[in-house]
């Protein structure tokens, strides 16, 4: 098998923003009002009914200000104890020859201890995150950074806005819906032009892993052979 480059977007992808929040909010609850059982639960309620909640937090909280709960919010060491999966799966990548990258925009801080929580730092190849990088997606030298590895494919997984964006700069063999949030792009490293846009069987990314690990004609894992 010739060696492929598989990058990842991190937010919605390998990780659900919804849960980077409901992590952050139990840490900055815990942090305000650790006696407060109730504080998360009313944070939650807050930010269902599109309130605004850290005004809610320094009304009620005045030794704490806005700043305070934006840096906490940023910096906090999230819970992902239940994505153990993601994990698993990179690991198999990589025991199957991949090169692995992570193209992620937002703070240096916040995205790194985002990849800790996961445990999965140290199995990609490349790390791209604006912040340390100097640009943000759709900023074209975000994705052909990865061109260093000088792969004959390049699939790109991520949720389908940036995907979109993707398509717009990037010269593509193929991409594949797998969720109505996440698709999967295969790009070739070469100068011929987008030739095709085709729709594939919809997979939560969960079920994408699982089925690549069957490895059947039908599965997932054969668009990356």
């Amino acid at each position: 098998m010739k060696t492929k480059t598989i990058v990842f977007d991190l937010d919605d992808t390998l990780v659900k923003e919804i849960d980077y929040l409901k992590s952050a909010f139990s840490a900055i609850a815990h942090w305000i009002d650790a006696e407060n059982s109730k504080l998360y639960d009313q944070m939650w309620k807050w930010y269902l009914a599109k309130e605004n909640v850290f005004s809610h937090l320094v009304d009620r909280y005045p030794n704490v200000s806005l700043e305070m709960l934006k840096t906490k919010y940023r910096t906090h060491q999230p819970d992902f104890q239940s994505y153990g999966y993601i994990k698993n799966y990179l690991e198999a990548l990589k025991e199957k020859g991949f090169k692995l990258g992570l193209i992620t925009d937002g703070f240096s801080i916040t995205q790194r201890n985002k990849l800790k929580a996961l445990d999965i730092e140290n199995l990609f190849d490349l790390i791209v995150i604006s912040e340390e990088f100097g640009s943000e997606k759709p900023s074209e030298a975000n994705y052909t950074a990865f061109h260093q590895f000088a792969t004959e494919d390049y699939f790109y997984i991520g949720d389908t806005l940036m995907c979109v964006i993707a398509l717009s700069i990037l010269e593509l063999q193929q991409i594949l819906h797998i969720h109505p949030g996440l698709v999967l792009i295969q790009i070739r490293h070469e100068t011929t032009p987008y030739r095709y846009f085709r729709k594939c069987t919809l997979f939560p990314i969960e079920q994408f892993i699982k089925d690549s690990h069957q490895i059947t004609n039908q599965s997932s894992w054969s668009l990356l052979e």
